[in-house]
């Protein structure tokens, strides 16, 4: 698959998203399940989460770019472009002629000289920033949002608040296994590159292929600790109400851990 047409996947997941609320998770495996490519799939994964994790940053940069704020879409595309020309290996005048012709397949070509305009001046912007208020420079440099901070900061302070938000973390996928069908040494037979975790493993997303889906569950370390933290004080077989529930991970994880009547 050309990258144009990945680009195109790309920007109307990341629309799902920006514009009408959707979970990331659950729209990228629904695109995920079409595509047979593997390559395909960890290009399309890696810029959808790319952009969505270093989405204040890159707000940051089209904000001292573009005056007037662009249209959804084309704020889309331009923060696709300024993702890839910084933080994957591409050559610039590549990500530039893309992110051109992704504007005219959307319809947009009347746009298309400022998304060219707008990509070849990003370089001018420098990161990391200094700031004198110093929520707004970690908020730019972590790529998290302003009000994220100052709770850290208000309940850590600053140097803790700097140090956990710019954390290094694995881009590797979270699983917990569903150990009534599938003991440890088994999985880590069928899967010997995993990395153990607090309480599940990492795995590359293709080393999934080998697993049945009954026998695994996606879900994130925090997510599994916090369950499992919560389901400690909790009799079993006892009446659970999650009251905020979406996608229900947490939901379905205690009623395994508990034997609970879970109403999510």
């Amino acid at each position: 698959m050309e990258t144009l047409e990945r680009n195109l996947i790309a920007v109307r997941l990341l629309g799902k998203v920006f514009s009408d609320g959707a979970y990331s998770a659950i729209e990228l495996n629904k695109e995920l399940n079409n595509l047979a490519d593997n390559r395909d799939k960890a290009y399309v994964t890696r810029l959808f989460y790319g952009v969505l994790s270093k989405n204040t940053q890159l707000d940051y940069i089209l904000s001292v770019l573009v005056k007037k704020n662009p249209k959804p879409i084309i704020r889309t595309v331009l923060k696709m472009g300024f993702y890839m020309l910084r933080y994957m290996k591409m050559p610039d005048y590549a990500v530039i002629d893309t992110q051109v012709n992704l504007t005219k397949k959307l319809g947009k070509k009347e746009l298309s000289a400022l998304v060219n305009a707008v990509l070849r001046a990003s370089s001018k912007v420098v990161l990391p920033i200094s700031d004198k208020s110093v929520v707004k420079e970690i908020s730019v440099n972590c790529s998290c949002p302003e009000w994220i901070v100052k709770k850290l900061i208000q309940d850590y302070g600053v140097d803790f608040a700097r140090e956990f938000l710019s954390a290094n973390l694995t881009d590797k996928t979270h699983i917990r296994i569903n150990k009534r069908l599938l003991a440890d040494e088994q999985f880590l037979q069928k899967v010997p590159t995993a990395i153990t975790s607090a309480s599940g493993y990492y795995v590359d997303r293709e080393s999934l292929n080998v697993l049945a889906p009954s026998e695994y569950t996606i879900q994130s370390l925090s997510s599994v600790l916090a369950t499992e933290y919560y389901a400690e004080g909790v009799k079993k077989g006892a009446k659970i109400l999650d009251v905020c529930s979406a996608p229900g991970g947490k939901a379905v994880y205690i009623a395994y851990l508990t034997g609970g009547d879970v109403t999510a």
